[in-house]
């Protein structure tokens, strides 16, 4: 049994286990408005700029990592966030050791805003997808806020409470392959059908630049993963090594990001929406796209917050 969560341990997860954990928090709602990002920047900054940010990310989960391991030492085992938060303060210069209990309620008080804030947006997406997929089966007689209703207790409630971590791994198994359905589809549909005349800039407004970058953060977003990796990982030079769980994600998340912003503004060019999902035909097949990847969502929403 864990100490810390009254549950039964999970068995140490491997690096392939490690790598997925980590995709499933970047392929999110920031990674399909990529296209509306590339607006803002142009198609020749764009992909420099999304490298320079996956970078300078994977140094965060980097000193994140290397805070944790050094407040392991210190308590014996491998922290969690909110163990970490205090341990920061309890290791640290005599004059701040007095905050280590406020600092771990904070954590734990920022992770669950943050978390939520980010991420409960996807119950709304979810909605809408099953409403489109309605629609296109002329079934079209609920409105957006009832669709919330139907996909909100079932998928968010239910999966928050659930207490048999098997389970869950079985929930993160089909989640892994609704994402993987998903993106497929929209890089199917984002490279066919191409337009006669392109309208795309190779260089955007400079005035516009923070707004490509604020989205290009948001598609970055698995700090909340790296601890709860490293704490399942069966050893930790699979997290943090140069092949390790770490850079190979970020690499992938970083080449994903870019292929896909490209592909779609070059197809959408001024006319991309705020998720190039948005400019999907109405067609059987962006049908099951909305719903691969918003079931996918709704499956991968409790997770961060059921890790601890």
């Amino acid at each position: 049994m864990d100490n810390r969560t009254g549950l039964k341990k999970k068995a140490p997860s491997g690096y392939l286990a490690g790598v997925m954990n980590h995709l499933k928090c970047c392929i999110g709602s920031g990674i399909f408005a990529l296209g509306f990002a590339f607006k803002n920047a142009g198609m020749i900054l764009g992909p420099p700029i999304l490298v320079i940010l996956g970078l300078i990310q994977l140094h965060c989960q980097h000193m994140l990592l290397q805070v944790g391991m050094e407040v392991e030492k210190g308590l014996g085992r491998k922290p969690d966030y909110a163990e970490t938060g205090r341990g920061v303060f309890e290791y640290g210069p005599e004059k701040v050791r007095k905050c280590q209990k406020c600092m771990k309620v904070f954590t734990n008080v920022m992770l669950i805003i943050t978390q939520t804030g980010i991420l409960v947006i996807y119950t709304v997406f979810f909605a809408d997808s099953m409403k489109r997929v309605a629609q296109y089966w002329n079934y079209d007689v609920l409105s957006i806020q009832m669709w919330v209703l139907i996909a909100f207790p079932p998928i968010v409630i239910t999966s928050s409470t659930l207490s048999n971590l098997q389970l869950v791994g079985y929930l993160s198994l089909l989640a892994n392959i609704l994402i993987l359905i998903g993106i497929l589809i929209s890089l199917y549909l984002t490279t066919t059908n191409m337009p006669t005349e392109y309208t795309f800039e190779w260089i955007g407004d400079m005035t516009q630049l923070p707004m490509f970058i604020s989205i290009g953060i948001l598609s970055f977003t698995a700090i909340q993963v790296v601890l709860p990796i490293y704490i399942e990982s069966k050893r930790p030079e699979m997290v943090n090594s140069f092949f390790g769980i770490l850079n190979v994600a970020t690499t992938i998340e970083i080449v994903l990001t870019i292929i896909l912003g490209v592909l779609s503004y070059r197809k959408y060019g001024k006319d991309c929406k705020g998720s190039f999902t948005l400019n999907f035909e109405d067609t059987c097949c962006p049908s099951c796209g909305y719903m691969c990847r918003r079931g996918s969502y709704a499956i991968v929403y409790p997770e961060p917050v059921h890790r601890y």
